[in-house]
């Protein structure tokens, strides 16, 4: 079977480009945008690999993120692999978690009351 010179052509273009886009997946950010809505500091916040037992230790170091900010965490070298769980402490008290979050490409979590 003769394919016409132009057919394979746009073929092999977009071979290449699967090609080259898988190959970029493999390098993605990893990191998490944390946006609070809240009236109350966000004070404590954790991101651990979905498939680890612990939270480690608080991402926010020692910075804080009052309301109606927004603060972005990497997390390149926070483990392998894209999905994590995430807990945030509040300085009321409240506490809040999230589970198995792919994170890889970014990901953009919001705190509302």
């Amino acid at each position: 079977m003769n394919i016409p010179l132009k057919f394979a052509l746009i073929a092999g273009i977009a071979s290449a480009t699967l090609l080259s886009s898988g190959t970029a997946a493999l390098a993605v950010e990893r990191y998490v945008k944390i946006k609070n809505h809240t009236t109350v500091v966000l004070y404590r916040w954790y991101a651990s690999p979905a498939n680890n037992n612990s939270w480690g230790s608080d991402r926010l170091v020692s910075k804080q993120v009052p309301p109606n900010y927004t603060s972005t965490i990497d997390l390149n070298r926070a483990g392998s692999g894209c999905y994590f769980d995430f807990r945030a402490e509040f300085k009321d008290g409240d506490v809040l978690e999230k589970y198995g979050v792919d994170v890889c490409g970014g990901y953009t979590i919001e705190y509302y009351e």
